[in-house]
């Protein structure tokens, strides 16, 4: 994997955007992980979560070794990735992939920990400074949060679906259930200060059930900001969004969850993410990433890098 040609064009995009000013740290005027806007209309920044080392390879037909995943991850924070998700502590039986979190995440740990104690860091020479990268991990149950604590986890995250069906067929319980099944992951989290974001997939569309109205995606954003959620990210899952449905979408997402209601809970009104996993890059992401910066969502989950970067 760390020496396949996607890998590097990874690598290879992180810098040259990070170079030209686009969207990763270090532009001219830009403070901390983010990038200004010359028009007044966008948001002050755009921040890149970096998902491919676990949603990515999670999916891959063949198990990648563990020093590999290692090795990527490495690379990603240090091309200038501010956040990457570096793994999931999921049960091994349901995906196997991910069996080797508590090493991932453990080696991942140790290496940035060294890395922010060295003078002489490779990525102080680019002006990223140490510690710039945190590591979040996905955590489905108490369990799982609490491996990623001992593992060193910087973040976590819990999952849920605006759909019915594909909450039943994916996790085996409604939506209602789950969002009770992380209410422990949130006490916890909140506990030992460590920031929790939700993601809410099936926004647009769900294979099982056809239609997801905006409204549920609105009812689950909430119920995870209630939760104590600092980021939600909202999916589509299929990639069946439109411009004008992801509108509507938007639009009553904010209307609920933005303004006061965000401040009482401790959550930024524009910490929202809007994602799409369709294949069709300039036909489906680039309005729905424009969309996203009307609205002045500012955080972008990314697993297929090169392409955000380069088309």
């Amino acid at each position: 994997l760390v020496r396949c040609s996607k890998m590097q064009h990874i690598v290879t995009a992180a810098k040259r955007a990070r170079t030209l000013g686009h969207l990763l740290p270090g532009a001219s005027g830009a403070t901390g992980n983010c990038h200004r806007f010359a028009s007044s209309s966008y948001p002050r920044f755009v921040k890149i979560v970096e998902v491919g080392p676990r949603d990515g390879l999670q999916n891959e037909s063949k198990l990648v070794p563990t020093i590999d995943k290692v090795v990527f991850i490495k690379k990603l924070a240090e091309a200038g990735c501010p956040t990457v998700e570096a793994t999931s502590f999921v049960s091994s039986k349901w995906v196997p992939a991910m069996a080797d979190a508590q090493t991932v995440m453990e080696s991942i740990r140790a290496w940035a920990d060294a890395r922010n104690e060295s003078a002489q860091d490779s990525t102080a020479s680019l002006g990223l400074g140490s510690g710039e990268t945190k590591f979040s991990v996905l955590t489905p149950n108490l369990r799982g949060f609490e491996r990623a604590v001992k593992a060193g986890a910087d973040e976590v995250a819990i999952f849920g679906s605006a759909s019915e069906a594909f909450s039943k067929k994916n996790i085996n319980c409604s939506i209602d259930e789950s969002i009770e099944r992380f209410r422990d992951v949130a006490d916890a989290a909140r506990d030992l200060g460590i920031p929790v974001r939700g993601y809410v997939s099936c926004v647009a569309g769900c294979p099982y059930q056809g239609d997801v109205h905006p409204s549920d995606v609105a009812r689950v954003s909430e119920n995870l900001i209630n939760l104590g959620c600092r980021e939600i990210s909202l999916g589509d899952t299929i990639g069946v969004g439109t411009p004008g449905q992801i509108v509507k979408i938007l639009a009553e997402v904010k209307v609920r969850v933005s303004g006061e209601r965000c401040e009482r809970r401790k959550c930024p009104s524009n910490a929202f993410t809007l994602r799409s996993d369709s294949n069709s890059f300039l036909s489906n992401r680039l309005p729905l990433m424009w969309i996203a910066w009307q609205f002045t969502f500012t955080t972008l989950v990314a697993k297929r890098l090169p392409i955000y970067m380069q088309q």
